[in-house]
């Protein structure tokens, strides 16, 4: 079995644990029925996120840079569902880039590069990916990765996320939680590989 495999099946139960927390029965809202063995959906990752006192402040279909850029200036952070082989290509040389589709795959984008310029189309975003470590890579190859997750797997995008120290108490993240899965609506519902950021206090 490969690292990789491994630090998955770590986080989908960790991702597993918390969400059920959210979508059993104490929760006031309709539950969600959250299983992760084969990853995790869009609306299955809102709801742990909002478990996680995480908001979901806006979800993303296609890739816009400049509403990227916008939210990462912010102080907030990304969590992209993409085609895992088209997301590391952006980093890769081209003989070392990877053939085909990969996974349908969660990385968390937690920084930007402006390049000192205003126009957000030559932006660089920073990757931070559960498989292959941290990487940059360019608002183009981030908004090819996002469409490759349709074309090949049926579902991408982004949530724009924010951390909400405020929401403490179990039914305050039930609501952050129900509030996170109505954002979803814009995203196909298929199942992409946890991300390791999903302990999410690491981002800011």
């Amino acid at each position: 079995m490969t690292k990789g495999s491994l630090c998955e099946q770590r986080e989908r139960a960790t991702v597993r644990e918390r969400a059920s927390q959210v979508s059993g029965a104490r929760s006031v809202h309709a539950p969600v029925d959250v299983n992760l063995d084969d990853g995790a959906t869009p609306t299955e990752m809102a709801t742990a996120l909002g478990g996680l006192g995480i908001e979901v402040t806006d979800g993303f279909a296609d890739f816009d840079a400049a509403a990227m850029s916008k939210v990462m200036k912010a102080g907030q952070f990304g969590l992209a569902l993409v085609d895992a082989n088209a997301i590391l290509n952006g980093a890769l040389a081209p003989e070392q880039r990877r053939n085909g589709p990969g996974q349908l795959h969660w990385v968390t984008i937690d920084g930007v590069n402006s390049n000192g310029t205003a126009d957000t189309s030559d932006d660089l975003f920073r990757v931070k990916d559960p498989v292959n470590g941290e990487y940059w890579v360019s608002a183009r190859d981030l908004e090819s990765a996002v469409q490759a997750g349709k074309e090949h797997h049926g579902s991408g995008g982004i949530f724009a996320l924010e951390n909400r120290p405020d929401v403490g108490g179990q039914k305050e993240r039930d609501a952050l939680a129900h509030l996170n899965r109505e954002r979803t609506a814009s995203f196909a519902d298929k199942n992409g590989v946890g991300s390791k950021r999903l302990s999410l206090g690491e981002s800011s």
